[in-house]
């Protein structure tokens, strides 16, 4: 009979032991899992519903834009110009210039002869073509060209122009010691050398020129055509500089100019216009500047407008 009880008894106990395992398992299970999954998938539903109005909100502004900029008028947009902004060059470039005027650029070689027929002097210069409007046609040049350095006219003058088998050469008249064909300023640093029978270059080729009435400003950018002893013999030689300073009648510039360069012709960059005649080199003790006889000052003195 006891032994029955102490069954019973040890029975009962593993029973509340067991009992108290699963509960307290249980219990834990619990704990994990506090947040019941049938509230997770409201929560997941309404903050997809707010995505989904929100997008298409977005949806809605985006249309009302559309439809905004479908309805609106036409605007006229001005833009401002910095005041700094560089200014549009409008004028010629230099190559363009010069092949205008390059055709109008005469080579010419004077000659002296002794009483006996020796070569004393072979001299080269340049000149400008010029048709008046009077259509005389002739060459402008310095008139130390075409003067010896005693004040005496050459024997012969040869002229030439660029690519062009035309030569023009006149001769000294043997009964006067004088060239009929060349007129000479006593006082200023010109010549002219008139061609009487022009063939078809001259005709096509002398223009009346665009002489430039007024002074060029220091700074002045400028090109000076003609045949430097250092350059070509057939073709002109172009050499650019500024207007760097103006003396009694002359432009003093950068440009170079060199023996041959005499009697040929100064362009304004700026206006495409003559300047004057490059006549000289004044050297320094380290630099030289070349000399340019002022057209409009020339003008002023005959009496010009």
């Amino acid at each position: 009979m006891e032994n029955k009880k102490k069954i019973i008894w040890f029975l009962i106990i593993g029973a509340i032991i067991i009992g108290d395992y699963f509960l307290s398992n249980y219990q834990n299970k619990k704990t994990v899992a506090s947040i019941p999954i049938n509230s997770i998938v409201p929560a997941i539903q309404k903050d997809q519903e707010i995505s989904v109005n929100s997008q298409q909100s977005e949806i809605d502004n985006l249309k009302n834009e559309v439809e905004n900029l479908k309805n609106q008028k036409p605007q006229t947009v001005i833009k401002e110009v910095p005041a700094t902004a560089p200014k549009e060059d409008t004028g010629l470039d230099i190559s363009t210039i010069v092949s205008q005027w390059r055709p109008s650029i005469a080579h010419i070689e004077c000659k002296w002869y002794g009483s006996d027929g020796t070569l004393l002097i072979n001299a080269f210069g340049s000149g400008l073509l010029v048709r008046t409007l009077n259509n005389i046609y002739l060459v402008f040049t310095n008139r130390h060209v075409l003067t010896d350095q005693w004040g005496s006219v050459p024997w012969t003058c040869t002229i030439k122009f660029p690519n062009s088998a035309e030569t023009y050469t006149i001769n000294v008249d043997t009964a006067t010691q004088t060239m009929k064909d060349i007129a000479i300023d006593q006082n200023l640093d010109i010549g002219e050398i008139f061609i009487r029978n022009p063939g078809p270059y001259v005709l096509s080729n002398a223009k009346v020129v665009n002489f430039c009435k007024n002074r060029a400003l220091v700074g002045e950018q400028l090109v000076v055509l003609g045949y430097p002893g250092i350059g070509s013999p057939t073709d002109i030689t172009a050499t650019e500089g500024i207007i760097s300073g103006y003396d009694n009648g002359y432009y003093v510039t950068s440009a170079k100019v060199e023996h041959g360069n005499s009697g040929g012709a100064a362009i304004s960059i700026k206006n495409n216009c003559y300047l004057g005649i490059p006549s000289f080199v004044s050297s320094g003790e380290l630099e030289s500047l070349a000399r340019i006889l002022d057209y409009s000052y020339l003008n002023a003195l005959w009496g010009g407008n």
